[in-house]
């Protein structure tokens, strides 16, 4: 009983906080960036000793921070450019525009993830015979 009323307690406190923001949610501005940020200079330092396969996975992984970042620039630009007033099919229009846009690269990045996900498998199937 005593854990219930806590967490009643606790739940109330929360929403009252949430609710006292005037419905604005607080961001973490520029994580995508701090993060190309920090894998690129991790890339570029040559003190640092890492193998092959881990230098490739960060090499991938920043290939998919950088395009999605694009895209979030890309789908921002489009909403701005249709202002405040667009209905939701210019909305929906706009961004289905964008997505065909980077269809080609995020083509390339879905087949890389199913090549490396197709060879893990292979190797976990092999060490397991």
């Amino acid at each position: 009983m005593k854990k219930y009323l806590i967490a009643l307690v606790a739940l109330a406190l929360t929403s009252n906080i949430a609710f006292a923001l005037d419905g604005e949610r607080p961001r973490r501005p520029g994580i995508l960036d701090r993060q190309i940020e920090r894998i690129g200079d991790l890339l570029e330092d040559e003190t640092v000793d890492m193998s092959d396969e881990r230098r490739a996975y960060l090499e991938a992984r920043l290939g998919i921070l950088s395009v999605q970042k694009d895209f979030r620039e890309a789908v921002k630009a489009a909403m701005q450019e249709l202002g405040e007033d667009a209905t939701r099919e210019e909305r929906r229009a706009a961004m289905e525009g964008v997505r065909d846009d980077f269809a080609d690269k995020l083509d390339v990045l879905k087949d890389a993830r199913r090549s490396f996900i197709d060879k893990r498998r292979k190797r976990h199937n092999q060490d397991g015979e």
